[in-house]
């Protein structure tokens, strides 16, 4: 019984300290916050208003802390959403290689441009990222060929989210992502201050058990090894 009291205490300690570390290394969350349920509403009430014919996309399953999701929306477009603590943390639209119909292709390439991002954020408008965007060419291995090529790369930034675009001269692909900003990192417990919380609650604890549990179990070795947990503590801080 001693045995188990003690293992279960020394678990305790862990998980606090643990803890405080994925504190101190939580990511900073987006200035504009939209719920990917939401988002995933919005485009298919968009795309269904103005008669894009793109593939409506469901809501993902997946309900983890971070993961990554693709969709078709036609057969050579794909739309990666990027998702922190269920919020849209970032997109990639990918409109591969332009079949014989470039101008068609091109087309439907800017309505899934104009459609992703508008359900992402109400106020853009593709016209500001044309007439505001800083443009460079440079050379970059081609996506699906896997050969040096020139890529136009242009971008945009807002108050809150970042717009680039790359656009491959050479197999006519384009890639379009979309990046909010995140908030303030300051906002956030700094690695020393997760610590001090950490060890104030590992003090809490062993006030606790030196107080109630020792004078019941006559023994030191908790108390040797909480006292030096405390000192590890002090020393990172």
């Amino acid at each position: 019984m001693q045995k188990i009291f003690i293992a279960t205490i020394f678990i305790i300690c862990q998980l606090i300290s643990y803890s405080a570390l994925a504190l101190s290394e939580l990511p900073p969350l987006p200035i504009h916050k939209v719920k990917i349920s939401d988002f995933v509403e919005k485009f298919n009430t968009l795309n269904k208003q103005y008669r894009y014919n793109l593939k409506p996309i469901k809501k993902p399953k997946e309900s983890g802390f971070l993961y990554e999701i693709t969709y078709l929306l036609t057969p050579n477009i794909y739309l990666t959403i990027n998702s922190e603590l269920e919020l849209v943390s970032g997109f990639k639209l990918a409109c591969d290689r332009f079949a014989n119909n470039k101008s068609a292709d091109m087309n439907k390439c800017q309505q899934s441009i104009q459609l992703v991002s508008q359900a992402f954020d109400p106020d853009f408008v593709l016209s500001d990222f044309e007439r505001n965007k800083v443009c460079e060419s440079e050379h970059k291995t081609s996506w699906t060929a896997g050969s040096s090529g020139i890529v136009k790369l242009c971008s945009y930034e807002s108050t809150k989210v970042r717009y680039t675009q790359e656009y491959d001269l050479d197999d006519q692909s384009l890639r379009f992502s979309i990046f909010p900003f995140s908030e303030d990192e300051s906002d956030y417990p700094t690695e020393s201050e997760s610590d001090l919380m950490s060890l104030k609650l590992v003090q809490y604890y062993a006030s606790y058990v030196i107080n109630y549990a020792l004078p019941f179990l006559h023994t030191d070795n908790l108390l040797i090894y909480l006292n030096i947990k405390i000192h590890q503590l002090r020393m990172n801080i």
